[in-house]
Parts: C-alpha cells; sequence; structure tokens
C-alpha cells in the first residue's frame, strides 16, 4: 500500500507568470512562448497541444467519449481532419503519459458508534491507496490486534467527544492502475487506559455506591474489556472503513456520502462519511506543461470556446457554453488543479473582456460575478494561490465594464427607445449590473453590502445622463440652423418648449422610474436642469442677435409672437414645478427694448386673464383635494400661481425705467389683490349654489366638497398672506428700493394719483385684501353654521313646548352634528376648521342665549334639560380632542351660559349649595392673589374616614382693625388698659340641610393681641357622604366682642372636598396630614351672588326666605356703631 502525501499539488514553472497576465489576443502570449521555448511555434497551435494531451489522458472516460471531445476541439480550432490526425498521434506516441493523483478531501462524519462513557468518541481518519488484493488482506486482518495505524499513515487530526467530526482534511496519492486501485479509508476512536480508569474511579464515588459489591465493579471492567473500551495492546477502536475503488470513482472529480461498514459480521458500525475525489496530473509532457503554462492555458481555452459558441448564436447571447466545452474545461481545470476561485476568476475575465467586443446579455456577466464574489469571500486557501497582477486586472476589467455601460447611458434615447418593448427591461438590467458592479467587495478596498448604491454610482450615472440630455436638445435643435426670419425663429422656440414639455410629461418618467427604483437619480430632474440650461442661453444669443440686427422691426405681429413665446417659457416652468421640479427660466437680459409692447400689453391684460382664469377654474373645479396631505382643490393652486408668476415675471423683465416699471408693478400687485377677493367670492357662491342641501332632517351630512371648497379659499387668502416671505418678493422689495434710490424719492405715485412711501408700495394693499378675504370667509362660516344648526335651532325654541322629551330626535341632531364635525376634522386644514368649529361653537351659544332670555317662565326641568344638552354639545365639539380644545370651548361666554343654565334648573336647596360654592371658590381665588383681605386665619384640617370624625386645628388669627360705621374706632379700643376687646372662632358647617344635626362651635374668647393666639382643636362628626355633597364646606367666622357689642371681623370658606383625607387616602399620622393653612377673612357681599339674586326671586318658599334672613343679619352684623358701645 503507497502512502498519500497531504502536501499541495505540485506548483507549476518558473513560466507561469506569463498566462497569468490577460491577453485579448494571442500575440502577447506567442511572444512569452518563443522566449521560454526558443522557436517560432504558434501559441494556438501549443493550446490546442495541450487541450488535446488532456482529454486524450483521461481517467475513467471510454474512448468514444475521448474522440467525441476530440472531434469538438477539431471544430474549435478550425485544424483540417489531416492536422488533427497528425497531432493526435504525436501526443499518444511521443509525449509521455502523465503521472494520475487521487486528490481526496475528506469532510465530515456523522452519526458515528459512540466508544466513550460518556456516549462520545474521538474520532480521526486515516487514508491511503492500495491494490485489490491488498485491500481484501486489510480487510481480512483488522480483526487482529495489530493497529492499521502502520498500513495507513496518512490520517487527520483527532476531534475529542464528538459523534459527527468535521475534518476538512485533504490528501494527494499516486495511482498506478485505476482499474485495480482501491481507495480505503477508516476510522477510529482514540483513547487511553488511563482516563478511562478515572470514569470508573468517579462513578465508583458517587454517593450510593459504595454499596455495589466488588464484583458488579469487576464485572463491568470485563464487560468493558470485552466490548472493545479497553484493549491495552492497541491505541485506537475501530469505528467504520470504506474499500471505494478508483474506477468507481468517476472522472475528472467525484463527490458523494458513503455508509461505513463493519470489519466483521459480529461488529457495530454506524455512520457516513462524505468527502470528494479528483483526479490530477503532474510531469506532463506537453510543451506548455513542461514549462508550466498549463494553469493559464485554461483561460485562453475558455476564450476560444466563448468565441466559437457565440459565433453560433445571432443576436445578444446568453453567454451558456455547450457539454463539450464544459467537458473540455471541467477535465483541464481537475487535471492541473486550479481551484473554484481561479476557475471563477479566469471567467470573469474571459467573459468581461468578450462583453466589451461583443455584447451579451448582462444576466450572464451578473451570474458571473455573484459566483466570483461568493467563492472570493468562502475560498481564503484560494485566494492565497492569486498571483499579485490579478487583482489590478480585476480593477481594470470593472472599470472597462463601468465605462461602457456608462456609455451606453450617455446614448439614452439612441440605446433605449421607448418604441422597443424590450428596451425599458434592458435598461434595469444593465442598472442592476451597474449597481452590483459599484457595490461588489472585488472592486473596493473596503467591502459593503452587495447592491448598495452610493454617492460615487449617482454622481456617475447623473453625468452620463446629463450627456444624453445634452444630446438629445442638440438633435430637436437642428432644424433652426436652417431658419433666417425673426418670427420663424421665436415661433421654433416657442414649439422647442412644447416638445420639451411633451417629452418631459410622456416619455420622460418612463426612464426616470428606473433610474428612481434602482439608482435613487432622478433623471426626470437632471433632464429638466439640462433642458432649462440650454435653452436659457439659446434663447438668450437668439434674442441678443435678433435685436443689433439692422433689419429687425417690432410690429405688432411680432410682438404678438414674442409674447407667445414668452408664454411658452412661462407654461414651461409651471408645469415642470407642478412636477416637483426647479421651475426657474433665467432671466432674459438685454430684451426691454423691443419686448415693451408685449409686455404693456400682458400686464394691461393680467386682471382679465387673471379674473377669466379662475372663474373658469372655480366652475370646472370639482372640489376634489389633490392628495391626502394637499387638501385644497386644483383651482386654488391655479390661483396662487398668479402671485409668483407675476412677480417673477416682472423681476425677469428687469425694466431699465423706474416709473414705468413701479407702475407695472404696482398694476400687478392691485390685479392679485382683486383676483384673490375674485377667487373667494367665487368659491363662496359656488358654494352657496350648489351645496346647501345639508342638514339633519333629509340625513344628509356636510359634503367633502365644501371642506375642500373652504381649504382652497383659505389656501389662496394664506399664500397672498405668506407672498412677502417668498424669494420674488423680497427680490422685488430690494428692486423697489434701487429703483426708488435711482429716482432721486422715497416716494412715487400710483396709477390712482395717491403718495404711497417705500415700505407701503408692496404691502399696503394686502392688508386690505386680507381683511376683505377674511370677512368673506366669515360670512361663509356663518352660513355653513346656520345650515348645520338649523335643525337644532328650531329644537330650542321649541323645545319650551314639548311636555316630554323625544330622546331619538335629540340623539338624530346630536349625530348629525358629530359626523359633521368628524367630517370637519378629517378634511379641513387646522386653521380653518378652528375657525369654522369656533364659529359654529358660537352659533350655537347664541341660539341657547336666545332661549334662555325670553321673559316666559319655564319649569325647572325645561332648563335641565338645557343644561344637559349644552354638556353633551360641549363633548361633541370637542371630539375625542379632534375638535377644539377645552379651553377655548369653554370661554367666557360658555361659563356665563353654563351658570345662568345651572341656577336656573336648581332649587332652593340647589341655590343655597350654589352660594357656598361660590364662597369657596372666592375664598380659593383669595388665596391664590396672595391678599390680606380683613384679615387671616391659620387652621389646619383632615379627615378620618374610619371614624367619620372631621378635626379642626385652629392656631392663631391676624385681624385688621375693624371698620366702624362713622369711620373712627371704638372709644374702648382707643383707651387700652381702661377695657378690652375679646376675640373668638365660631366654627359651623354649612350648609343647614347637609349638616341638620351640627351645632355651633366657638373657641374661647381671647385678648386682643397681634397675632390672636387661640390653638385650640375641634371634632366634628361629618360622614364621608355629607363630605362630598356639593357645597358642602366649613365656615370659620372671626368674631370680636366689646362689652355687650359683638360683630363679624370676617369669615373664612372652606371646601370640604379639598380636605386631606376626602380625596385621597389618609396618612397614617392625621396629625401630620393636618397642614397648616393660611385662610384669608373674607366680608359676605350677598348682592354679588348669582344664587342670592335667583333666591331673591324665590321669596316664597321657607327655605329660600330663611336663609336670606340669616345672611342679611350676618352682613348686618360687620358695621358697630360707637353708639352701641
Amino acid at each position: 500500500m503507497r502512502r498519500g502525501r497531504r502536501t499541495a499539488t505540485l506548483m507549476p514553472g518558473q513560466l507561469q507568470i506569463f498566462v497569468s497576465q490577460k491577453l485579448p489576443s494571442f500575440g502577447k502570449a506567442e511572444k512569452c512562448v518563443k522566449m521560454a521555448l526558443g522557436g517560432p511555434r504558434n501559441y494556438k497551435d501549443l493550446l490546442y497541444e495541450e487541450v488535446v494531451y488532456s482529454t486524450i489522458h483521461q481517467l475513467n472516460v471510454s474512448q468514444t467519449d475521448a474522440s467525441h471531445l476530440l472531434g469538438f476541439l477539431q471544430q474549435v480550432f478550425g485544424k483540417s481532419p489531416s492536422e488533427h490526425l497528425a497531432l493526435v498521434q504525436r501526443v499518444r506516441e511521443m509525449a509521455k503519459p502523465p503521472v494520475h493523483m487521487l486528490k481526496v478531501t475528506v469532510f465530515e462524519a456523522t452519526d458515528l458508534t459512540p466508544k466513550n462513557l460518556d456516549g462520545s468518541s474521538n474520532p480521526y481518519c486515516t487514508v491511503g491507496l492500495a491494490l485489490g488484493a491488498d485491500a481484501e488482506r486489510c480487510n481480512r486482518e483488522f480483526s487482529s490486534s495489530e493497529s492499521l495505524l502502520e498500513r495507513l499513515p496518512d490520517r487527520t487530526d483527532t476531534l475529542l467527544q464528538t459523534l459527527n467530526p468535521v475534518w476538512d482534511a485533504v490528501f494527494h496519492m499516486r495511482i498506478d492502475d485505476v482499474k485495480t486501485d482501491v481507495l480505503t479509508l477508516c476510522v477510529w476512536n482514540e483513547h487511553n487506559d488511563s482516563s478511562l480508569m478515572q470514569d470508573i474511579s468517579k462513578i465508583s464515588s458517587w454517593q450510593g455506591a459504595k454499596t455495589l459489591s466488588k464484583k458488579v465493579v469487576k464485572k463491568l471492567k470485563r464487560l468493558s474489556f470485552t466490548e472493545g473500551l479497553i484493549k491495552p495492546k492497541q491505541e485506537a477502536d475501530f469505528l467504520g472503513l470504506l474499500n471505494l475503488p478508483v474506477r468507481d470513482l468517476g472522472a475528472p472529480y467525484h463527490a458523494g456520502t458513503y455508509r461505513l461498514l463493519p470489519r466483521s459480521s459480529r461488529s457495530h458500525v454506524t455512520g457516513e462519511c462524505r468527502l470528494h475525489s479528483a483526479f490530477l496530473t503532474c510531469q506532463r509532457d506537453s510543451a506548455l506543461s513542461r514549462e508550466g503554462l498549463e494553469r493559464g492555458a485554461y483561460e485562453h481555452l475558455l476564450n476560444e470556446f466563448v468565441e466559437y459558441e457565440h459565433s453560433l448564436t445571432s443576436g445578444l447571447w446568453s453567454g451558456e457554453l455547450g457539454e463539450d466545452a464544459m467537458a473540455v474545461l471541467s477535465q483541464h481545470a481537475t487535471q492541473v488543479d486550479l481551484s473554484p476561485l481561479e476557475q471563477a476568476i479566469m471567467w470573469w475575465f474571459v467573459y468581461s473582456d468578450h462583453h466589451s467586443s461583443s455584447p451579451m446579455l448582462p444576466d450572464c456577466l451578473m451570474q458571473l460575478l455573484k459566483s466570483l464574489e461568493e467563492k472570493w469571500t468562502l475560498s481564503e486557501q484560494g485566494r492565497s494561490r492569486l498571483l499579485p497582477d490579478q487583482g489590478p486586472r480585476l480593477q481594470d476589467s470593472f472599470a472597462k465594464l463601468i465605462s461602457q455601460n456608462l456609455s451606453a447611458l450617455s446614448e439614452l434615447h439612441a440605446n433605449f427607445p421607448l418604441t422597443d418593448p424590450s428596451s425599458l427591461p434592458s435598461l434595469r438590467d444593465l442598472l442592476r449590473f451597474l449597481i452590483h458592479l459599484f457595490g461588489s467587495p472585488l472592486y473596493e478596498k473596503e467591502p459593503r453590502q452587495l447592491g448598495e448604491p452610493h454617492g460615487e454610482l449617482q454622481a456617475t450615472v447623473g453625468t452620463a445622463l446629463e450627456e444624453a440630455s445634452e444630446l438629445w436638445y442638440n438633435k430637436k435643435k437642428e432644424p433652426f440652423h436652417a431658419l433666417e426670419g425673426a418670427q420663424e425663429q421665436v415661433l421654433a422656440y416657442s414649439r422647442l418648449c412644447e416638445i420639451i414639455w411633451t417629452e418631459l410629461k410622456e416619455n420622460v418618467p418612463k426612464y426616470s422610474h428606473a433610474f428612481v427604483s434602482l439608482v435613487d437619480v432622478s433623471f426626470q430632474s437632471i433632464w429638466y436642469q439640462k433642458m432649462e440650461k440650454m435653452l436659457a442661453w439659446d434663447v438668450q444669443t437668439m434674442l441678443g442677435q435678433l435685436s443689433s440686427s439692422e433689419d429687425y422691426r417690432l410690429d405688432g405681429e411680432t410682438g404678438e409672437m414674442l409674447h407667445i413665446f414668452h408664454t411658452s417659457l412661462h407654461q414651461l416652468a409651471q408645469n415642470a414645478e407642478k412636477l416637483g421640479l426647479r421651475a426657474k427660466i433665467p432671466p432674459l437680459l438685454n430684451a426691454q427694448q423691443w419686448l415693451g409692447e408685449a409686455v404693456s400689453t400682458w400686464v394691461g391684460m393680467a386682471y382679465e386673464n387673471m379674473s377669466s382664469s379662475i372663474q373658469s377654474s372655480v366652475q370646472k373645479d370639482k372640489l376634489e383635494a389633490e392628495s391626502c396631505s394637499v387638501k385644497h382643490s386644483l383651482s386654488a393652486g391655479l390661483a396662487t400661481s398668479w402671485f409668483t408668476n407675476a412677480l417673477a415675471f416682472w423681476l425677469q423683465l428687469a425694466w431699465p425705467e423706474p416709473a414705468q416699471s413701479l407702475r407695472m408693478l404696482d398694476s400687478l400687485l392691485q390685479d392679485l389683490c382683486n383676483g384673490a377677493v375674485f377667487y373667494v367670492a367665487q368659491m363662496r357662491q359656488k358654494l352657496e349654489n350648489d351645496y346647501c342641501y345639508f342638514s339633519a332632517e333629509t340625513s344628509i351630512p356636510l359634503p367633502k366638497q365644501v371642506c375642500t371648497g373652504l381649504n382652497s379659499a383659505a389656501f389662496v387668502r394664506e399664500s397672498l398672506s405668506r407672498l412677502p416671505q417668498q424669494r420674488e418678493w423680497r427680490e422685488a422689495e430690494r428692486v423697489v428700493r434701487d429703483l426708488w434710490r435711482d429716482t432721486g424719492s422715497d416716494r412715487y405715485h400710483s396709477g390712482s394719483g395717491s403718495a404711497r412711501t417705500s415700505g407701503d408700495a408692496l404691502t399696503s394693499r394686502l392688508g386690505v385684501a386680507n381683511q376683505t378675504i377674511l370677512s368673506l370667509l366669515d360670512k361663509l362660516f356663518n352660513w355653513i353654521s346656520d345650515l348645520l344648526l338649523l335643525d337644532f335651532r328650531v329644537y330650542l325654541q321649541n323645545s319650551a313646548k314639548l311636555q316630554t322629551v323625544n330622546t331619538h330626535d335629540v340623539a338624530l341632531l346630536l349625530d348629525f352634528l358629530r359626523e359633521n364635525i368628524s367630517v370637519l376634522c378629517q378634511h379641513l386644514y387646522e386653521d380653518t376648521r378652528n375657525g369654522l368649529l369656533q364659529a359654529l361653537w358660537a352659533c350655537s351659544l347664541r341660539q341657547f342665549w336666545e332661549v334662555v332670555n325670553v321673559s316666559q317662565k319655564h319649569p325647572l326641568e325645561y332648563y335641565g334639560r338645557l343644561h344637559q344638552m349644552l354638556q353633551v354639545l360641549l363633548d361633541v365639539f370637542y371630539s375625542d380632542s379632534q375638535g377644539l380644545s377645552l379651553n377655548s370651548l369653554k370661554n367666557a361666554e360658555y361659563k356665563s351660559l353654563e351658570n345662568q343654565l345651572y341656577l336656573r334648573k336648581s332649587n332652593t336647596l340647589e341655590l343655597i349649595e350654589r352660594y357656598y360654592q361660590e364662597r369657596a371658590e372666592e375664598q380659593q381665588q383669595a388665596a391664590d392673589s396672595a391678599g390680606n383681605g380683613h384679615g387671616k386665619l391659620k387652621t389646619g384640617c383632615s379627615y378620618d374616614d374610619k371614624s367619620q370624625m372631621l378635626t379642626v386645628d385652629l392656631t392663631d388669627a391676624l385681624a385688621n382693625a375693624p371698620s366702624w360705621a362713622n369711620g373712627g374706632l371704638p372709644s374702648l379700643l382707643c383707651w387700652p388698659g381702661k377695657s378690652s376687646v375679646k376675640h373668638y372662632v365660631k366654627v359651623l358647617l354649612c350648609p343647614r340641610h347637609i349638616f341638620p344635626h351640627a351645632h355651633p362651635r366657638r373657641t374661647q374668647r381671647k385678648m386682643h393681641t397681634s397675632p390672636i393666639q387661640f390653638e385650640e382643636s375641634f371634632k366634628l362628626n361629618v360622614t364621608m357622604e355629607q363630605a362630598r355633597a356639593p357645597g358642602a364646606c366649613l365656615v370659620l367666622r372671626l368674631k370680636a366682642q366689646c362689652g355687650l357689642h359683638k360683630g363679624l371681623l370676617g369669615e373664612a370658606v372652606l371646601g370640604l372636598r379639598s380636605v386631606a383625607g376626602l380625596e385621597a387616602p389618609a396618612p397614617e399620622s392625621l396629625h401630620s396630614a393636618r397642614s397648616q393653612l393660611l385662610l384669608p377673612l373674607l366680608r359676605p357681599k350677598t348682592q354679588e351672588s348669582d344664587a342670592v339674586k335667583f333666591l331673591q326671586r324665590r321669596c316664597s318658599e321657607k327655605e329660600g326666605k330663611q336663609f336670606l334672613k340669616k345672611l342679611r343679619k350676618a352682613e348686618k352684623r360687620i358695621l358697630f356703631s360707637t353708639e352701641d358701645l
């Protein structure tokens, strides 16, 4: 048995560098061969000899197949039968056969038999070639104790503790006789006795294992020896073998997965092994091989096959080679041991170079490039075998292909005509190939994701598209050179503007879609900008030549032609602007002296043309929003386009005479303002005439067209207001200042004779127009509000006459209103929506006031229904935060109306509660304002829900000197020491009907100090229901007593809902919850309370009469007189 060698295949000779160079023809190769061989032999003949030599000396190929391939090679190289037979005979008889080698790659094994106690193995593999008899003898001797390691010396590394080893090991072995040689592969488990005995000792040391008898342990050891786990005389355990006859491996390469076989019937073997084999050659006796050029011959052989196969195909070739060519290439690459990466690089060189002279389908090169990238990424060993100059050759091939494809793009319209249905798919294939080239990791030093476009690609493609645009423009302009008359040239350029627009609208988007979707380059924008630049230059040149000619005369017909030409330029710019392109035709310089008549005519008819255009656009307007984000109609865009276009037109004129230029500008501004007002008026008339049929009674909601019309009117007003922010306006202001400076005055007279300053020249008319438009919009808002709330107004007016309420009618009204508000929120711009909703809300409040202000008396239930409806209406307008905000809804008008309805619907007890609520709110406002009032009272309150006790701590009070009736002080207060004034605090729970069993409490009387110290605490029995009742409050009255006279210094009203322990759980320490409050002291003001006013109207009710009596009594106690002392 012969040993295999793990070393690499023999490297080529010293002249291998000659073949590594890219050879478009065989001239350079011939020179290399002459230098190497010292003779004038043709390189193509040597290549033919090389491939014939490889074909003849194949292994495992029948004579018939070899003869067929030789006949194919004769056709490719164009040899006559005699030349072919002579060469074949010379190769067979005179050339020595090569030495055949078997290259075996053992990749992996799976599901091997476990041999270790932990269920794993330590596998390695031995490989060798043997004669058939030796292989049979090996099979018989496998059962002996002699290790086969001596017989099969080539082995892989040992992989520990695995049943699925991956070796990926390569072996080279010389073949003596392909018919009798056998490839033998054995898999072994490597182990040593000491490690196994350590595992057994670990098992015996486990808890509970000590109870096992020594016989069991000995039996376990004997069992291990019996099964082959411990073999003192052997170093490895058998895991399986393969005996593969070389003749069955196939040629030129073979790959397969084989099941491992046992060595005897008693052996238990499992698993499979995957390997790859190839037949290599060395010591080849051919002219190129003797000089080490057999590897480079593969590239030239591939080039021959490519040219031959392409010559048999008409049109674009797919790049696919025939079976015979692939068979020859495969066996030659295998014999000279070319790696897949080396083959892929040579394929790329040949095909990319062939594509430069004979274009092929882009998909062919794309697949080759992807295959090359994949092999480049995976084959690190293959990259190390490449020659140094192959990297630059790759870069050159990429650059050449990129240049060729960009050249095709520069003639876009000729190479990809839209009349051919296959043009756009071919263009997309070309762009995808360019993207892949630029994104390939082989093209740049730093690899990136494949196919990722970047700035360099976009800039390169953009330059090529500019060249294509310029070529198209020059071709369209060629007929103009034969024109001589002025009118003919002007009309020709007018037609050119139409041709450009037609191309921009119909054909350019088709190309642009491919560029935008693949390369992110807008061909439409590049094309139009190039057209704009070249057209502006040619127009300026043409007008300069016409104005300088001696026979040129500006008559009426020529002026009309100039007007048509000027309109064509602006129409092209406006249409391009609608497409989102830069619509700025450069100024037409030096044209004022002969464009004056046409321009004056255009300016004079500006308003007439604009008004007729606006009227026509509004009449034809279907009031459909342009998009989800652009909610106005097309007519609004048309109307606003007059604003910037008129200013741009005036700026482009650059009229040299200041007074005339300013009059033109003033006339244009007046026309623009009148046009904006006219548009809004026309839109209002259209809405009122065509869309006045929505109502709740008919269940027809507000049409979306009304929203679009409102948006359009608002958009025109906003565009007019934003006109000073636009660049044209600022430029116009600068020009106006320069013109006034040239005239030597800062004032000029408009056409109406009124004097204007420079600041008023451009802005005075906008304010008037804006106010007029706002007035029209307000009328439109009120008209819509009246229609939407018409049925609601009727319901409110008739609701007082109804004994019962029809909830179904109310629900219909509210649903109708809610639906329409949803439509407004969805389809109106925010400012327009808020303005209309504000008008709608104000109209609804006015309708409520109309009903409330009626002098007729109604029952409380009627006002209760109105109050409830107002609250529901508030929710409808709020619309889950989509409508108006609560702050804007709860304005002063709403609060006044809500208060009136609440008071009107309330009974006497509720009015009393309302009074105390007002007092508590007044107390809170006084505390927030940090005013002293009539003194301050320091107290602390807390509530315990378990004991239902309200704890009130009175600390001290600071009272201002009381004001008596005559403005002075009592005589006893003026003489301290002779008499004294005492103070105390009276504690009350109000109102009385909520706390019927609560008795007033008071502190001890304290002498007048500053502050007055009380330091007393009261516990009041208050249920949770009482504390949370509306109007429930704690009243603390600070009183003064001087002898028999008593008076009220002030009172503090504290709402019980704000006491700690009611709204939130009280802390564990109630004392900590009784935070100190500094309450300002107030005086009762019964005449200012709305609740008291309503109680006075109900003087017939007993509860109200008693409550008013107590209030008057408390109010009288405030004032003292010195006579009472």
